[in-house]
């Protein structure tokens, strides 16, 4: 698949559009090849439709809570393949996995940033250091699966 259909798969995953091969066409006798029960990846036509696009760039604001970085500039742009890039760009942000620096400066600066004191002491920081040093493949089991809670909890 070339990258304008890779971008086309990742996008229809974005807004939860099912994907169906011809073998699931033939196996349910279904004859329309975008119906209920999906769309082939080959008809997808986000990268030539702005009547496709739109709604994906309406979906990423409200998502975002606004406009994200890849798309600030997109009402500058006057071909529809830029604004296709800038919404692919910013879905493979969004499904990146952060790194574990991400993830510990999420985690351990997130309260600071909404105001409230992180109630780590010197000694505290020296304990975890030394946990690390000890055994990091348990720090970084043990400290992933504090982190799904952690942001489970945020999201409920």
């Amino acid at each position: 698949m070339n990258k304008l259909g890779d971008g086309n798969v990742l996008i229809a995953e974005f807004m939860g559009v099912k994907l169906v091969t011809l073998d699931d066409i033939r196996a349910n006798q279904v004859n329309k090849i975008a119906s209920a029960e999906g769309n082939l990846k080959e008809d997808l036509k986000y990268h030539v439709s702005w009547d496709w696009l739109m709604p994906v760039v309406k979906a990423i604001e409200i998502h975002h809570q606004g406009v994200p970085r890849q798309l600030i500039n997109t009402s500058m742009y006057d071909q529809l393949t830029e604004v296709y890039f800038a919404v692919v760009d910013y879905i493979v942000e969004v499904n990146r996995e952060p790194t574990i620096q991400e993830k510990l400066a999420h985690y351990y600066e997130l309260d600071l940033n909404n105001g409230i004191e992180l109630q780590m002491s010197h000694r505290d920081w020296i304990e975890e250091i030394a946990k690390v040093i000890a055994d990091p493949k348990t720090y970084l089991r043990e400290f992933e699966e504090e982190y799904k809670e952690y942001k489970e909890m945020l999201n409920a």
